[in-house]
């Protein structure tokens, strides 16, 4: 493991890996995974100071101290899916006035049912989080540092905090470099091979089928088939049914596989008297297809303020 160290290059043609000290690495069959990085939507005033993207502890670091050296009031999160809605807690919790922009017409659109998006979105509202779906950013408003963010409606937002939460973007300048098939990551197929026979891509900078996924389960499913791929065993890549857990006190909210209904699908639903609590199973032949749940109790005690 040689840490600190940049692959800036690669000699398909010798088969090595070029680094930035100058040194060189030869392979026989060569995997990248470089990552990626928080995906930044364009939008003028995107510069501002008072902007940050959340990835790394690194970001969560500044963000608190933004909070703290500015004295902040008002806080914008771009994006109401897993990471946006954890992260929308998180400054409401740096007693914060904080709203959430979500461009789809419902939260974690991606993970939940509509009813399950609805229980989340009161959830929150509950605790003083204003949520806005269906709703774009357009312009950072502010002259030294953010003042407000503008929507494609016209309405403006006050905030000195803005924290995009808008998925991930594939780590693949290295491979578009050495003529690697580019397109929102390296493109692959179920081997985990690249265009290259002897390049193999996993994890977040791969692209199969049509998407980078972002998960951890995803990137070690690859690893596994392109770990058999290098020495020619047999591997077919299938992507795993991943379960999604928001990490948020008070509420529990698990989304697991596909939601999609198919004609033949069993399709069980369970809410609980009161609207605290919502259940749902879709079946396919005997097995478990999806699932959704979202439960909360006690809901007086968070419009108090209290922890559960």
């Amino acid at each position: 493991m040689w840490l600190n160290t940049h692959a800036t290059d690669v000699d398909r043609q010798q088969k090595q890996v070029i680094l930035g000290t100058g040194e060189t690495l030869p392979y026989d069959k060569l995997i990248m995974a470089q990552g990626a990085s928080a995906a930044v939507p364009p939008s003028d005033g995107i510069e501002k100071p008072g902007f940050f993207v959340l990835r790394e502890a690194k970001d969560a670091q500044a963000i608190r101290a933004w909070r703290q050296e500015k004295n902040c009031t008002h806080a914008v999160v771009q994006g109401g899916g897993v990471l946006g809605v954890e992260a929308a807690d998180a400054l409401r919790r740096l007693n914060l006035d904080t709203t959430i922009v979500q461009r789809s017409e419902r939260l974690m659109n991606r993970e939940l049912d509509s009813r399950g998006s609805e229980l989340l979105e009161h959830f929150l509202k509950t605790l003083g989080v204003h949520v806005l779906t269906g709703a774009s950013v357009a312009a950072i408003k502010g002259a030294g540092q953010i003042e407000g963010v503008e929507l494609t409606n016209g309405d403006v937002i006050q905030a000195d905090l803005f924290v995009t939460c808008a998925g991930i973007k594939a780590n693949a300048e290295l491979p578009a470099k050495i003529g690697l098939e580019v397109n929102r990551g390296v493109i692959v197929n179920t081997q985990m091979r690249t265009s290259d026979p002897d390049i193999f891509a996993i994890g977040d900078v791969a692209e199969l089928p049509g998407t980078v996924a972002g998960l951890w389960a995803v990137g070690t499913a690859q690893a596994a088939v392109a770990a058999k791929s290098v020495f020619s065993e047999e591997a077919k890549y299938t992507p795993p049914n991943t379960m999604v857990s928001l990490k948020m006190d008070g509420i529990d909210v698990k989304g697991f596989g596909d939601l999609k209904l198919d004609d033949d699908d069993l399709d069980v639903c369970e809410t609980a008297d009161g609207g605290n609590q919502h259940r749902r199973l879709i079946l396919n032949d005997g097995k478990l297809k999806g699932a959704v749940s979202v439960s909360y109790t006690h809901l007086r005690a968070h419009e108090t303020g209290r922890n559960l």
